[in-house]
């Protein structure tokens, strides 16, 4: 039986992040649901997070809905910079194998 590919293949990562409090750096993470993204979903987009980035469990901000939420993690540099690497391995690095392009 053949795989088969949807346009809304999403996948949950663990999301590990360093965060500066003070004078020292908390470790943590959460969770993130991502939706896989091809080229073409991603044109006319400003930010490739609005589209990849769909879910997200073990944090929250009081007062932040979900929606808030999640624009919250897009903008902030620990959490944004968190995102787009482990996305990155997840998606991209696991495929490349022994590619002149890794």
């Amino acid at each position: 039986m053949a795989f088969k590919l949807s346009r809304e293949n999403t996948f949950t990562m663990n999301v590990p992040v360093s965060t500066p409090v003070d004078d020292k750096v908390e470790e943590w993470s959460f969770k993130a649901k991502c939706r896989v993204a091809t080229e073409d979903d991603l044109k006319g987009t400003k930010d490739p997070l609005d589209y990849i980035l769909v879910g997200v469990e073990g944090v929250e901000v009081d007062g932040m809905s979900e929606a808030e939420l999640l624009e919250y993690l897009r903008k902030r540099p620990d959490t944004r910079h968190a995102i787009q690497r482990r996305y990155r391995e997840e998606v991209i690095k696991k495929n490349q194998g022994g590619s002149l392009l890794s």
